[in-house]
């Protein structure tokens, strides 16, 4: 008798004790780590990076505690509140262009959004957390932000320099900035705006920090050759020590010690230094096997579990114990990414680039009342000679298309392990995308070109040139149409060519590009996500086609922002439009409603769907899957390495092996005898 694990009785029981025991799975950032913060009274340290998340951290259970996505654009700065669960981190949405947002570190929801005309250079909470400084660059540099609502103060309004850093009294009356430009330190009263004093100093010094906390006055800085004990009171310099370049400076109150990360690009190096007495002394800490491309090493934890939390280019992060720099890695990069995914008759096929693995199960079998499976198993198929491996799936088997084998369509027959080519571009032009459909296989290629493909023989039964081209469907209805960029503002985005007479109709659409076209054949209707407005700034919208020569089209969604990554996928087994246009929400179009799908802390990208099933390809590298009935979030799919973890959102998993359980964190809740192994999934199991 097969043994039936029912999840949701799991995740019931698991409720039901209070506090809720989870399991993470410990990654680190999808991309380069940019700044990293702590707070004295927490086991916790947070990091930001280029793949838009907060990620907040164990010290305690060495791993990863939350995650959040923040945004689809890099995060480069973060403030963590004295006292409650919130953060303010800053979105760079361009050179000069940003959005500074209050989180709340515990749910992830947002509180406030504030635009920013510029980069942010610091960006800090008042010592009590009452107000959030930040400073621009530029003569009007200096802005504060009330913490509750992100309302700007109108405290010191008077513009008087560019300031790179700044200095809060305890009391929060008063605030010290350092104006590199004329090396001063100027001393105002908030509030008012008065100015109390100006100190001269050195100018140009660079990463200021504050290694004096009891009388707040001495800072260590670098001038481009040396490290530099500065008087803050009376400008003098203290004491000098030569280094190699500065890349960041952070000061631990509970040892004295601060930590200057210098070096080049990939030689990177942490020294280690006390200030006292007017002596600036070498220390011998020093964190074992920091990486070359260390980005940020920032002080962290209470003094039960202090050290140093550091963040890497490659988006790994690792914790340097306080006493002896020993090295914990809480989250390695995950390097790994999924590039495309596909489904067909009970296998879920996800491209590595230059492998493809293979999951095999009933789950991705044929619809059931219940999403269930009694068996996973996988494959993976090396791909030496190709590159940045795309998939289509068409008919059981799998079509394949490289960067580095350009023009050529290859076919991976079910069960097979050979590649064989299908289709070859005389001209060698790569291909960019492929649309199995009912009279064949349609094939883009970089220079507009598109091509009806016979499946059996690879014969060009239909060629069509369109520059700018993006997406084509082929249907028996509208025959080939196309999404491209718009030429010129006479011509349209989308047109619908008769491939027997070659007469071209453009639909009526005002985008200047369309990126993506999903059809709904039931129906005869046709649905586009494109951008609109003008090309500064446009927004991106999903339009419905209907009628004769796509004459009309109706507005389904639109989102203030330019959207490139968006997919639009028709679900015959729901008869509705699903749609990553949010990238944060997968969102379902039924008749005249629409609903989010349950969110995933993830970005989406391509869209599939099977069996019970819609997945979705991420931009961090990993898969979801959910409920293509409820739209009930179900799992993420990571690859790490040569193995696999299958997670559910409580922690409830399934690994290609027990060693993949390493990249595991579980997080015990108080009074709870449960442990890592009641999260792990016994096959066969289903969710009821």
């Amino acid at each position: 008798m097969k043994q039936t694990l029912t999840l949701l009785i799991l995740v019931l029981a698991v409720a039901c004790t209070g506090a809720q025991s989870r399991v993470t799975l410990s990654l680190g950032h999808a991309g380069a780590v940019h700044a990293v913060a702590g707070r004295h009274d927490l086991d916790l340290g947070f990091t930001v990076g280029a793949d838009g998340k907060l990620l907040v951290w164990s010290l305690e259970h060495g791993g990863l505690h939350a995650s959040w996505q923040i945004d689809h654009r890099p995060l480069t700065r973060i403030a963590v509140h004295p006292e409650r669960p919130e953060a303010a981190v800053f979105v760079q949405d361009g050179v000069a262009d940003g959005r500074i947002i209050g989180v709340n570190w515990e749910t992830g929801e947002r509180f406030f959004v504030v635009r920013v005309g510029n980069r942010v250079n610091t960006l800090e909470y008042s010592p009590q957390g009452t107000f959030i400084v930040y400073t621009l660059p530029g003569f009007d540099s200096l802005r504060v932000l009330s913490s509750t609502d992100g309302e700007r103060l109108p405290y010191i309004d008077a513009p008087f320099g560019t300031v790179s850093f700044i200095q809060i009294a305890r009391s929060e009356r008063n605030i010290m900035t350092y104006v590199p430009s004329r090396g001063e330190f100027i001393y105002w009263e908030l509030q008012t705006g008065r100015e109390l004093q100006t100190v001269s100093t050195r100018s140009r010094l660079t990463h200021l920090t504050l290694v004096d906390p009891q009388t707040q006055r001495y800072l260590a800085a670098y001038d481009g050759t040396q490290l530099v004990i500065v008087d803050n009171l009376s400008g003098e310099v203290r004491a000098t020590y030569p280094v190699p370049p500065v890349h960041t400076i952070s000061y631990d109150a509970e040892s004295d010690r601060f930590l200057v990360l210098t070096g080049d690009d990939g030689q990177r190096s942490a020294l280690a230094f006390t200030y006292s007495a007017g002596r600036l002394r070498r220390d011998f800490y020093r964190p074992q096997n920091l990486p070359g491309d260390t980005t940020a090493v920032e002080p962290v934890g209470t003094p039960e579990y202090r050290g140093f939390l550091g963040g890497a280019s490659t988006g790994e992060v690792a914790f340097y114990e306080r006493r002896n720099g020993r090295r914990s890695l809480f989250g390695p990069a995950h390097d790994e990414r999924i590039v495309d995914i596909a489904l067909s008759s009970g296998i879920l096929h996800l491209s590595l680039g230059d492998r493809l693995l293979s999951l095999e199960s009933d789950l991705f079998g044929e619809q059931r009342t219940t999403i269930e499976a009694s068996y996973v198993s996988h494959r993976i198929l090396d791909l030496p000679d190709m590159e940045g491996v795309r998939i289509a799936t068409d008919s059981g088997r799998v079509l394949l298309w490289a960067t580095n084998r350009a023009g050529t369509l290859f076919s991976l027959e079910s069960g097979s392990t050979q590649v064989l080519p299908v289709y070859e571009d005389p001209r060698g032009v790569p291909i960019v995308r492929v649309r199995p459909n009912a009279e064949g296989i349609l094939a883009l290629h970089r220079d507009g070109s598109i091509v009806q493909i016979d499946r059996d023989t690879g014969e060009v039964l239909f060629r069509y040139t369109a520059i700018g081209v993006q997406d084509a469907v082929w249907t028996a209805e509208f025959g080939l149409v196309i999404a491209k960029s718009r030429a010129t503002a006479f011509d349209t985005s989308i047109v619908q060519v008769d491939p027997r007479t070659m007469e071209t109709v453009a639909a009526d659409t005002d985008a200047f590009l369309t990126i993506r076209l999903a059809y709904d054949a039931a129906n005869r209707r046709l649905y586009a996500i494109g951008l609109h407005g003008r090309q500064s700034a446009p927004t991106t919208r999903i339009l419905r086609f209907d009628g004769r020569g796509l004459a009309r089209a109706t507005l389904l969604h639109e989102v203030d922002a330019e959207r490139t990554r968006g997919d639009l996928l028709w679900d015959t087994a729901s008869d509705s439009l699903i749609s990553t246009l949010e990238y944060a929400t997968v969102r379902r179009y039924m008749q005249n409603r629409s609903a989010s799908f349950e969110p995933a802390q993830r970005l989406h990208a391509e869209l599939a769907a099977g069996a019970n099933l819609i997945v979705s390809r991420n931009l961090d590298g990993t898969v979801t899957a959910w409920d293509r009935r409820s739209g009930e979030l179900l799992a993420d799919y990571v690859v790490i390495g040569d193995e696999w973890v299958i997670m559910s959102p409580f922690g409830v998993h399934l690994t290609s092996s027990p060693a993949a359980e390493r990249y595991l964190t579980f997080l015990p809740a108080e009074r709870t005898r449960l442990t890592l192994s009641d999260f792990r999934i016994q096959l066969p199991f289903s969710f009821e």
